[in-house]
């Protein structure tokens, strides 16, 4: 979506997913976020509406331990907050960073599955992190 470009200036979570949802009447909205951004959403403009617009799905990095809901429990009902904690998804935990594609890439190393296709091809083709 071009909503965030389209408004110009500084965007806030909570009005590109309040601009969704009056857009798309009566969707259920999911907001897929990092662990990290978990951590970070009581600081955020509006916690509080972002948690009634969408319900966040927490993605983990490699070893991290497990997402920590509790802080979002000042923001929403209890009920709510178990809503939340019952719509993450299991996926399996590949530790997967910017960093380890350039370094593998520098090391010659294969980065195939960790990128699409397109985006191994292109910096196969461009020679991009090769060391000098």
């Amino acid at each position: 979506s071009t909503l965030e470009v389209d408004r110009g200036g500084v965007s806030y979570t909570v009005d590109t997913l309040s601009e969704i949802a009056a857009s798309y009447d009566h969707a259920e909205l999911f907001f897929l976020m990092g662990a990290d951004s978990l951590r970070e959403l009581p600081t955020w403009r509006q916690p509080e509406q972002i948690l009634a617009l969408a319900t966040p799905v927490v993605v983990r990095r490699g070893s991290e331990p497990e997402p920590d809901f509790s802080p979002l429990a000042a923001f929403c009902s209890a009920e709510r907050l178990q809503e939340i904690k019952n719509a993450q998804v299991p996926m399996p935990l590949i530790d997967i960073s910017s960093t380890t594609i350039r370094r593998d890439c520098s090391l010659g190393h294969t980065i195939r599955y960790r990128v699409p296709r397109a985006v191994e091809q292109y910096i196969s083709t461009h020679e991009l992190y090769r060391s000098p």
